[in-house]
């Protein structure tokens, strides 16, 4: 018999909230690779978010580079655009 000790309820909760920012992360990342920044930004928003709820000092300062990096391209783009 295995001496496995579950985390208790709380860390379940955390760490389902830590998996759930990194794929915002990603789909955020996946996006911006595409060219789609607008649709790239939401899931840096989100990502965001989930990381302010949790404490997540690390991916609230990966959010934020990654929400200017997407300002700076979106402005970028709309003024090669003129939209």
């Amino acid at each position: 018999m295995s001496n496995i000790i579950l985390p208790p309820e709380a860390m379940i909760s955390k760490w389902t909230a830590v998996l759930k920012g990194r794929a915002y992360w990603s789909l955020s990342n996946a996006y911006t690779a595409l060219g789609q920044h607008h649709k790239a930004m939401q899931y840096a928003r989100l990502h965001l978010n989930v990381s302010k709820e949790i404490g997540d000092e690390a991916g609230k300062m990966a959010a934020d580079e990654n929400l200017r990096d997407l300002q700076i391209a979106l402005s970028t783009q709309s003024n090669v655009t003129g939209r």
